[in-house]
């Protein structure tokens, strides 16, 4: 075996073993039961009980309880880590300068393999179709609905509840098919690419060729691709054979692949993506919605959880996607629509309605400040919750099938192979969080499944799409009509508000935009920059298998003999197709003999295994919805119109006529995909009755009930395309088609006139024909019917010994008969054979064969009766588990209530304590209160006592003060007199001598 990337899933799971759990815990489905109504609403609990008990259509079994997992946001990331919206612009997808023009080119050219078979459906004719439109969004608008994001969960955490794209979403609005073959990115080797082996389309080597010419650096740029293919080529583009025309679509399916659907790894053509590529020009039908959804909720993970910085990244990814889902849930945030004038009309032949992508944009998105951002998801009006009908869905198999798909919990593989590396990416699928989208009532989900990102073990990416296209088997789902909208449980709202709570109180903190963080860019930068990805490989362990498991190993021969055999059946399939193109270019070439021989006009149970008889269909198969299809293997009838197809010719013509190389890829095998959108039939040799009709000779062949003239044959083909009920007569006891498997067992032409109503039917009038048979036989007479005796002696003898051994042979028939035995098929069985070997030529046995044949009427009543009675039973029985179900139900909801309502008297006794106890310590501050009130009045008494005191001081110290001020100048002045005696003395003295006596 050669390099990893070099091996496709189906060689992987068998050497790495992984298969689905079918445990009912691993795969809830939607069952009706009595759920309490709950509201969210603004009191302080933050929900309420509303109204009685009502039968709801909710996820089953219950999720286990008790519950303790909290919200994890881009938002409380964002908040917690100091991080902000530095130079964050919208990373839209470069589309190639041509892409559109490329688009429209086959879209209106080269349509012929892109458009389904099924009246309303499609293929991914829509969806080229969308890819040509122009998308864009109000940045504050996404980055406001970007820190809703819950990377493990997978959905957006709004006030009203959760949100998510779902893979319903995908093929409403994108037109992605949910239904097909395995998506895997893979580069087969060298040796495989022979188009002599009918292993690839004899194209894909020079796609790979051609890759590997433009490739610098190991990776070619969508712009390069598109210049190769596209934008060299001179107007009008033509081919001179088959094979380059299909080269050239399965290039832009290939840039259609990569740059719209499943976006990563840079604006680059995937190496791997040519494989994939090459076959859907062919027609084959692959699933598509699963890996794109998981290629946008890997970047919305990358996006959510870079420790920089939610714009560090600057990568491209599907963010047209999350646009589209905006425009279809979210209200009055994109503007009217401005002019297509690059978008042809839509022309499908078969589908009614067309993928929105709110019907390819082209709209200005209004401008939302941060605030007004924020606050416009906290308002429960501005949410669509169901943008979209789903009665269109009903009554069309492919579409049935893709709604039962999307309501699946599992896990979206994608894995991506190529030159160097090769890794499997699996992102966890929740739709039981939204149930409210599918107009389903909301229950508590289940916890959140691990994502997985490893390159030591991409095997088991087979088991996740076995078990996400799993077939039906006993799942019941039912498409909810127009008028009904989900309701909520009253568990859920509980368990909401709690979950909600840590990211509901950082909503303040990011109404503002949350434009710079705490912590600056340049340190963020210098600190984590060195890292070179923050989401690294691991291996697989324990807590990955939930919806998977491993294979023991004494089963390990067995898993790798049904992967082989169901791989080998559709190679098969698929080698018929391309022996057809590989004739077109070389019908030279030696061609190897199929594993299996082509239809031949035979009943043989090899041969019916050969052209994909139900019968040897395993349980789970590649393409469940091939098995589901049971009819319409070889012999496939034009949808629309009734006209006889004719072989066509190798060349080319113009966009009204139907190009030469239009086949139908419809193959005889039902483990791949029947609902190739092409027109292609293998040559079908058919018997029926002994008429045989043979399609064509040549190597295409079609095939129309104009073609027969049985009316036989063309009832067995009609009825296998459900345009008529198995109630023709035919003109031969038995009815058998060689070759065909439309689901009808050969039956009796003559049942019906032979086997009347049962109403009457009782076990005496069984009794007495039993009886009837232990008489002694006797001759009737052929005139008269009375007994008489025969007209020759030597006859006589010889009748006699006859009735004889007729009464043998009848008494050893009803030996041990009773009404009982009677209704044993066996034994009936014994009594028609014992009535046909009964000649008619003697006239004696005439009247026992006629009871006999009444005797075996009368059997097939009882056997009528008895199944009906079975069916009743069983019918019956289904009721009263039913209903046992649903009292259980009940019963375990009246034990809820007992529980909610043990759980109110607690917290009531609870309250009433508290509020005992704060009474107590009402009544103490009270009398506290009181007592500090009369000391206030006693200090302010005091006050008031020392105020007048005070007043009494002042006055007393003006009056002293003015005293003293008195005194002070009488003392002054009288100071001022001693002075001047003193000066006079003073001076009397110094003259005393001179003065005289």
């Amino acid at each position: 075996m050669g390099r990893p990337q070099s091996s496709s899933l189906t060689e992987l799971a068998k050497q790495q073993f992984y298969e689905p759990n079918t445990d009912r815990s691993a795969n809830p489905i939607i069952r009706e039961q009595w759920l309490a109504a709950g509201e969210l609403d603004r009191s302080p609990r933050g929900w309420k009980s509303v109204g009685p008990s009502f039968m709801g259509l909710g996820y089953h079994p219950s999720a286990p309880l008790p519950r303790v997992d909290r919200a994890t946001t881009l938002g409380m990331h964002m908040v917690d880590k100091g991080l902000g919206w530095e130079h964050h612009n919208i990373e839209y997808v470069p589309f190639p300068r041509g892409y559109k023009d490329w688009g429209i080119e086959v879209l209106k050219h080269h349509n012929f393999h892109l458009m389904g078979q099924e009246d309303r459906a499609d293929f991914i004719y829509g969806a080229i179709y969308c890819s040509l439109g122009d998308y864009s969004a109000s940045p504050a608008l996404l980055r406001a609905l970007l820190e809703t994001w819950n990377s493990h969960t997978n959905t957006f955490l709004l006030p009203c509840g959760e949100r998510t794209i779902t893979l319903l979403d995908l093929h409403k609005m994108a037109g992605l098919p949910v239904d097909g073959d395995f998506y895997e990115e893979y580069v087969p080797p060298r040796w495989e690419l022979e188009p002599s082996l009918l292993l690839y389309p004899n194209f894909l080597l020079d796609l790979l060729n051609t890759w590997d010419e433009l490739a610098v650096g190991d990776e070619v740029k969508f712009s390069t691709w598109c210049d190769h293919f596209y934008n060299k080529e001179k107007s009008p583009i033509s081919f001179s054979t088959v094979r380059e025309e299909r080269m050239f679509v399965a290039a832009f399916i290939a840039l259609w692949l990569c740059c719209f659907v499943v976006v990563g790894s840079g604006p680059h053509i995937r190496r791997g993506v040519l494989v994939m590529a090459a076959w859907m020009a062919l027609g084959r039908q692959f699933s598509l919605a699963p890996p794109a959804l998981c290629s946008l909720y890997y970047s919305l993970r990358l996006i959510s959880m870079h420790p920089i910085g939610p714009a560090y990244t600057n990568r491209a990814w599907p963010v047209h996607f999350v646009i589209g889902w905006m425009g279809l849930y979210l209200r009055k945030v994109f503007g009217n629509m401005g002019k297509r004038a690059h978008l042809p009309i839509y022309k499908h032949k078969y589908s009614a309605e067309r993928p929105s992508m709110t019907n390819t944009m082209c709209r200005t998105p209004d401008r939302f400040s941060p605030e007004g951002a924020h606050d416009f998801f906290h308002k429960r009006t501005n949410i669509a919750w169901h943008p979209y009908e789903f009665t269109n869905l009903k009554g069309i198999r492919q579409l049935e099938r893709t709604f039962m798909i999307s309501i699946r919990r599992g896990m979206l593989p994608w894995r991506r192979g190529g030159s160097k590396h090769d890794l499997c990416i699996a992102e966890p699928y929740h739709p039981d969080r939204v149930a409210q989208q599918f107009r389903f009532d909301q229950v508590i989900p289940f916890l959140p499944l691990p994502s997985l990102y490893t390159m030591d073990d991409v095997g088991i990416a087979y088991a996740y799409w076995e078990h996400l296209l799993r077939p039906a088997q006993d799942e019941e789902y039912t498409i909810p009509d127009s008028s009904r909208s989900g309701r909520f449980s009253v568990a859920w709202t509980e368990w909401w508000v709690t979950f909600i709570k840590p990211f509901a109180s950082v909503w303040p903190a990011l109404r503002s935009g949350n434009a710079s963080g705490r912590v600056s860019y340049a340190e963020r930068k210098e600190k984590y920059a060195q890292h070179n990805s923050h989401l690294s490989t691991r291996k697989i362990c324990q807590r990955d298998f939930l919806v998977v498991r491993e294979v023991a190993v004494e089963c390990h021969e067995q898993r790798i003999a049904y992967v082989t055999a169901t791989s080998e059946k559709r190679k098969n399939a698929l080698m018929r197709i391309l022996r057809v193109y590989l004739d077109h270019k070389a019908p030279q070439i030696q061609m190897p003999p199929l594993v299996q021989p082509a239809l031949q006009p035979s009943h043989s149970s090899q041969q019916d295994q050969a052209a994909g008889s139900s019968s040897t269909c395993p349980l789970l198969i590649d393409n469940p919805s091939a098995q589901e299809r049971m009819a319409d293997n070889q012999v496939n009838m034009g949808c629309n119109s009734g006209a006889k197809r004719h072989s066509s010719q190798v060349t080319l013509t113009q966009e009204d006529e139907t190009p030469a190389a239009k086949r139908k890829l419809e193959c005889a095998d039902e483990a791949i995909t029947t609902n190739f959108a092409t027109d292609f039939v293998p040559p079908v040799n058919a018997t029926t009755s002994g008429v045989e009709h043979l399609a064509t000779s040549s190597a295409v062949g079609y095939l129309d009930l104009d073609d027969f003239e049985d009316d036989a044959a063309a009832y067995c083909i009609a009825a296998r395309d459900g345009t008529c009920p198995p109630s023709l007569p035919f003109t031969q006891p038995f009815v058998d088609i060689a070759g065909f498997d439309g689901g009808y067992v050969p039956f009796p032409s003559d049942i019906g006139q032979a086997i009347p109503s049962v109403d009457g039917l009782n076990d005496d009038l069984v009794t007495s024909f039993i009886n009837d048979f232990e008489q002694p036989s006797a001759v009737p007479s052929s005139n008269t019917g009375t007994l008489v005796a025969a007209a020759t002696p030597g006859m006589e003898a010889i009748d006699a010994i006859f009735l004889d051994a007729v009464d043998k042979a009848v008494e050893e028939a009803l030996k041990g008969l009773d009404t009982m035995s009677l209704r044993d098929p066996a034994r009936c069985q014994q009594l028609e054979d014992l009535s046909n070997k009964l000649p008619v030529s003697i006239s004696g046995v005439l009247r026992v064969k006629e009871m006999l044949v009444q005797l075996v009427t009368l059997s097939r009543h009882l056997q009528l009766a008895e199944g009906e009675f079975e069916r009743n039973t069983k019918q019956k029985e289904l009721e009263v588990s039913q209903i046992m179900q649903e009292k259980e139900n009940q019963a375990a909801i009246c034990m809820h209530a007992a529980q909610e309502i043990k759980t109110v008297n607690e917290r009531r006794l609870e309250k009433e304590q508290l509020v005992a106890s704060l009474a107590a310590q009402l009544e103490e501050a009270t009398r506290a209160l009181n007592g500090l009130k009369q000391e206030e009045e006693r200090l302010g008494n005091i006050c008031t006592n020392q105020a007048d005191e005070e007043k009494k001081l002042n006055d007393a110290l003006s009056t002293a003060k003015k005293s003293l001020d008195e005194a002070a100048s009488a003392l002054q002045d009288k100071l001022k007199n001693l002075t001047h005696d003193a000066e006079g003395l003073l001076i009397s003295l110094k003259n005393w001598r001179s003065v005289p006596n």
